[in-house]
């Protein structure tokens, strides 16, 4: 027998997935902000309209049966039309609306010039109707992430040039080599400190691989490889290796005379930070506004696709 969806019974699926996505009536009752006798009622009741038990509970713990993992995946195609219908209608009455996956890029946060924060602010006043995910995302991953569709805009360092990607500069992350004060070049002046000097010492260096433009991209002694400038910071604090940090990241250091840089105008290189979007992603409304509202937040029109 065919079942017609009513309007409780979305509501209804709601509440199963959020009890499937939780594993469990308690963790579902926390999500939902709601009792845990309202859960299990909800729960009841849907495996009632359904004529399906759908969850196991009980003293061996919580699971999905065989057929509630299938009704679970036609849960979420139901909500997937059900906000697909709502972004439509959304669009024929000339709202913006849908969510956008933002690949955001550590470290930016005390960037001078980085203005993310003033334009998330300003994409959830202006259009209340997108939901943001920002996420973490590493430089060497953010092409390959923006191609499998898991963000639809990237704020990051990018190494590659595919085609198929738009990108706009938004500012300049310069970088620099930097010593801690117990290193054996701390105290050697600029002037005195040449190539080989550097290349004799031992490294901290990022787990991916830099562009070979870069000065000492590939050290010829590294011991230490870290995914984050944080633990850069860390090696380089201990004495032992020299390292690449944004200046940004490393002023703190700097004022308390913690490190010191070594002859920045030779050895310090510029990475751009730039907005990424799929070419065929530029016309979808929620990304064209978001994208609009970052740039203009950074001082850059929008302009034709780069």
């Amino acid at each position: 027998m065919s079942i017609q969806l009513q309007g409780a019974d979305h509501h209804l699926l709601r509440v199963f997935i959020a009890i499937a996505e939780e594993g469990g009536l308690s963790a579902a009752q926390e999500r939902l902000n709601v009792a845990a006798s309202t859960v299990s009622t909800h729960l009841t009741h849907l495996e009632t309209r359904l004529g399906l038990r759908l969850c196991n509970r009980g003293k061996a713990g919580f699971s999905l049966t065989q057929e509630g993992r299938l009704v679970l995946e036609a849960a979420y195609e139901v909500q997937q039309h059900m906000n697909a219908f709502s972004q439509a209608v959304s669009l024929i009455k000339g709202e913006v609306v849908g969510e956008i996956k933002i690949g955001l890029m550590a470290n930016l946060l005390s960037h001078p010039e980085s203005e993310i924060s003033v334009a998330l602010a300003k994409i959830q006043e202006e259009y209340p109707l997108i939901s943001l995910q920002v996420l973490d995302v590493r430089p060497d991953r953010t092409e390959a992430s923006l191609m499998r569709g898991e963000f639809d805009i990237v704020i990051s360092a990018m190494f590659q040039s595919a085609p198929e990607i738009d990108r706009v500069e938004l500012f300049k992350q310069p970088h620099v080599v930097l010593c801690s004060r117990s290193h054996e070049l701390f105290d050697v002046p600029d002037p005195e400190i040449s190539d080989k000097d550097v290349l004799r010492c031992d490294w901290a260096v990022e787990t991916f691989p830099l562009p070979d433009s870069f000065k000492f991209s590939r050290p010829l002694i590294s011991t230490a490889g870290a995914s984050n400038d944080e633990t850069i910071a860390h090696f380089i604090l201990a004495g032992n290796h020299l390292g690449y940090l944004p200046i940004h990241v490393a002023q703190p250091l700097l004022d308390q005379g913690e490190v010191r840089i070594i002859r920045p105008n030779l050895f310090g290189y510029d990475v751009s930070i730039v907005l990424g979007v799929r070419r065929d992603r530029l016309d979808h409304g929620p990304v064209a506004a978001c994208r609009e509202i970052l740039l203009n937040c950074h001082g850059i029109d929008l302009g034709q696709p780069t």
